[in-house]
């Protein structure tokens, strides 16, 4: 199943509108990250970077935890991080496509 079988075309419409403004989906994939990495690595004015260690902070600010409960917490925190990225990756579908462009890269045109 598509993520666009389950919208109605006016949520289609709004998440258009969302994918289409930069600043809007920056904002806001930067409250939904603040909780899984909020750990001094959501900077202003810059986008948040998946891939930057958390994993050293969980270490920093929790000296005595055990290596087992690290792992899995490092998992975890992984996993919500991806699957966040990936509904990030789903709304820019929603993003409008400029037919002239679309038009340019047809070959048999």
């Amino acid at each position: 199943m598509e993520i666009a079988e389950i919208l109605s075309k006016e949520e289609k419409k709004a998440l258009e509108g969302f994918a289409e403004n930069s600043l809007l989906k920056q904002a806001v994939k930067k409250v939904l990250l603040f909780g899984i990495y909020y750990n001094g690595t959501l900077l202003v004015g810059k986008d948040p970077q998946p891939l930057r260690n958390f994993a050293l902070n969980i270490v920093a600010n929790n000296p005595g935890l055990a290596d087992e409960v690290i792992g899995s917490e490092t998992k975890a925190a992984w996993k919500g991080i991806s699957l966040l990225e990936n509904g990030f990756v789903e709304l820019d579908k929603f993003k409008k496509v400029d037919e002239t462009k679309k038009d340019e890269q047809n070959p048999a045109r």
